[in-house]
């Protein structure tokens, strides 16, 4: 009876080694913060927003439609209809139908993981609210555990009268 020599048990060693690798999609992420901002109504906000990120001052002007404007290195602002999805699946496809829900938001986007975020918001020249915010990251694996890369992110609505 033959016995295995050394080099095939070490291909094969090697064989089972390459065949468990895992393959990584390539999605790609930011660490970001994210506060939407609704008004109680559900109208378009129209606010501007002054901000203290972390010390740095920040103001964007009220979106004017649903582009994203850049108000300062890493800030961007745009307001948008919410809309209301639903799936149906016909055999193997599955479709995604969305409606406007008449809702609106204000959307405010802070590269970065800040650890405060302070915000006054304008209608005009007269502040009509103000929050401060501690977010609380979440860390996100858009290619799956074990793959690169990890951003951590925090959304929050905040619904003002």
């Amino acid at each position: 009876m033959k016995t295995p020599s050394i080099g095939c048990l070490l291909l094969a060693t090697l064989w089972m080694a390459c065949s468990n690798s895992k393959t990584c999609t390539l999605i790609g992420c930011n660490d970001q913060f994210t506060v939407q901002i609704q008004l109680a109504d559900g109208a378009r906000p129209h606010l501007a927003a002054d901000m203290v990120i972390d010390g740095r001052a920040v103001s964007c002007a009220a979106p004017t439609d649903s582009s994203a404007v850049t108000c300062d290195t890493g800030v961007s602002v745009w307001s948008r209809e919410l809309q209301s999805c639903t799936q149906s699946q016909s055999g193997n496809v599955v479709m995604e139908t969305c409606v406007g829900s008449g809702v609106f938001a204000e959307t405010i986007v802070v590269q970065g993981s800040p650890k405060s975020l302070s915000m006054s918001l304008l209608n005009g020249t007269t502040s009509v609210a103000q929050q401060t915010f501690q977010p609380q990251y979440e860390s996100n694996q858009p290619n799956g555990p074990g793959c690169d890369p990890i951003c951590k992110q925090a959304t929050t609505t905040w619904t003002v009268p």
